[in-house]
């Protein structure tokens, strides 16, 4: 699993798992193996930073320094670390259940939901090509779409939205690149 903090290097204390070992003598003595849980920028990803922005209001992220001009705020991004169970057992060599124990202790921590959460997928939506694309009438957005350079971007946001034959038809047929193109033949109208 991995979580992502608004401050840059939360502690959330340490994980013990109780075992037993055998002495010379033969007897079972208990000890414990423990793992300090500790959030990093080390291997912090943008997809981190953009899901930390999208879950947490800039609000709490709080105790940001100013930048040299003494009224900007630093970049909230610099408050941002991650903690992936994964990447920790590779690094620490833990088993399964250590990591299992870890995660579990980490969902259990009365802050989770306020100071982490647990990274999950976010679907994007795309957003429109043009300010105008939802008033703009279905017959003209192809062409439209084709002199402003937004194809792509119109074809998208189109299929995320609207999804309508004609205008999904219309944008595909104008992004295809004609046969005389690609042999290089010149055509005279």
């Amino acid at each position: 699993m991995r979580f992502v903090s608004i401050f840059s290097r939360l502690g959330l204390g340490t994980v013990q798992k109780e075992r037993f070992v055998v002495d010379a003598a033969g007897e079972h003595v208990p000890t414990t193996e423990s793992v300090s849980v500790q959030f990093t920028q080390e291997y912090l990803l943008q997809d981190d930073i953009a899901f930390a922005l999208h879950v947490f209001p800039e609000s709490a992220f709080t105790g940001r320094y100013m930048e040299a001009d003494e009224v900007t705020p630093e970049d909230v991004s610099a408050r941002i670390s991650v903690f992936d169970t994964v990447v920790e057992q590779e690094r620490q060599g833990w088993t399964d259940e250590m990591r299992e124990k870890v995660e579990q202790f980490m969902l259990a921590k009365p802050n989770y939901g306020q100071d982490f959460t647990q990274v999950e997928k976010v679907a994007v939506e795309a957003g429109k090509p043009w300010a105008s694309y939802d008033e703009t009438h279905h017959f003209k957005i192809p062409g439209l779409a084709a002199e402003l350079g937004l194809l792509d971007e119109a074809l998208e946001y189109e299929r995320a939205n609207k999804n309508r034959e004609s205008v999904v038809s219309g944008l595909e047929e104008k992004l295809h690149i004609p046969a005389d193109a690609v042999s290089g033949e010149v055509v005279a109208a």
